[in-house]
């Protein structure tokens, strides 16, 4: 009986065992292949889905992680990378 691989792993055809999704992507249940997450998101385990990186942190595609924006910088909700705060206003690590 063959029994699909868990969300968060995937198998190719004729394996007997299922890998997990490398860092950066996700699977759901009974998948050949992972897909990659894109800039701005990340994915926590179990590697389930892409979730969008918090407000004051970025992303490059497929990481596994969030980091904060820099100094001066600035990230919200729908951006998926950290904007330069304009002339006469400030922002402070993972703002």
């Amino acid at each position: 009986d063959c029994t699909p691989c868990p969300a968060g792993a995937r198998s190719s055809s004729r394996s007997a065992e299922c890998e997990v999704c490398p860092t950066g992507s996700w699977s759901s249940e009974g998948q050949s292949s992972c897909v990659t997450c894109q800039r701005g998101y990340f994915t926590p385990e179990p590697k389930v889905s892409c979730l969008h990186c918090p407000d004051g942190k970025w992303s490059l595609d497929g990481s596994g992680e969030c980091k904060d924006c820099p100094g001066g910088w600035w990230r919200s909700s729908g951006l998926t990378s950290c904007l330069m705060c304009a002339a006469g206003t400030r922002s402070a690590n993972g703002s």
